[in-house]
């Protein structure tokens, strides 16, 4: 069997693997770029999905950022160097991830609600109010997962939809049904299989 990785010279399946080594050896070898570009694709959207449910909003943007790419190199727009150039810039903003998070001071939890607030700059602008809204937001999250199969009743859901609503009422300047709706698709993404007990 032969192995498809090996042949395009991907020794292993993960993000890290697009660097500027990888890259460097595409422009020298210049053959088979079309079948590591079409890896490169498989390994990122792998990726995306693993970490999709900590934040479907950044992740769904950049699965379609990916195909985009990807579409455009079919479409002619460049080769398969600038595209995999740009699929890097991708994976970087993947790999700055936890850096970012440090730097902000917010937990894995908190920074897809807090994404999703900045979003809307609108909406809301002060860092230390978004920070204050997505720590009581979360704290609802959390409440209703507690319960089983919270994300199945229609009770349960609109008294988390209430409980947010109240939490960002006269503190959110506009498009408050919009970042409701993005927060509670977020919340049952990342808290339907919600364990209290590793809380």
């Amino acid at each position: 069997m032969i192995d498809v990785f090996q042949m395009a010279g991907i020794e292993r399946f993960d993000i890290s693997i697009i660097n500027d080594d990888f890259l460097a050896t595409s422009k020298e070898q210049k053959t088979g770029n079309e079948l590591k570009l079409e890896l490169l694709r498989q390994i990122m959207n792998d990726e995306i999905k693993v970490r999709s449910a900590k934040n479907l909003v950044k992740y769904r943007k950049l699965k379609e950022e990916v195909e985009r790419i990807i579409a455009d190199y079919h479409n002619h727009f460049f080769d398969s160097l600038v595209a995999m150039e740009k699929l890097r810039e991708v994976a970087l903003q993947m790999q700055e991830e936890d850096q970012r998070r440090t730097h902000l001071g917010l937990t894995d939890e908190e920074e897809a609600f807090y994404e999703i607030l900045s979003n809307h700059p609108n909406a809301v602008q002060d860092f230390e109010l978004i920070k204050e809204l997505v720590q009581k937001i979360l704290a609802q999250a959390k409440n209703s997962a507690s319960q089983p199969d919270w994300y199945k009743k229609d009770d349960t859901k609109a008294q988390l939809q209430l409980a947010v609503k109240s939490v960002l009422r006269f503190k959110v300047k506009a498009e408050l049904q919009k970042i409701l709706d993005e927060i509670m698709e977020q919340a049952e993404a990342r808290y339907k299989e919600y364990d209290m007990r590793v809380a």
